[in-house]
């Protein structure tokens, strides 16, 4: 599962969320040649942890984009 970014955003994006999502204990990984971070949980994630990481990733978007 990935989340790519779009054409609209700066150079550097995927990797600054990373970081963003890191500092609040989130593993994300950069990758390819595109704006993409890929989201890698383990096999028996729970629902409650799947929102967790969704409410982490939109604060680590929320503070990169500035939306």
């Amino acid at each position: 599962m990935g989340v790519e970014f779009g054409e609209q955003v700066a150079a550097g994006t995927a990797k600054a969320v990373a970081q963003a999502c890191l500092r609040r204990d989130m593993l994300l990984l950069p990758a390819s040649v595109f704006e993409t971070v890929r989201f890698i949980p383990p096999l028996n994630v729970k629902e409650g942890e799947i929102d967790e990481c969704l409410g982490i990733f939109e604060d680590a978007c929320a503070e990169v984009l500035r939306v």
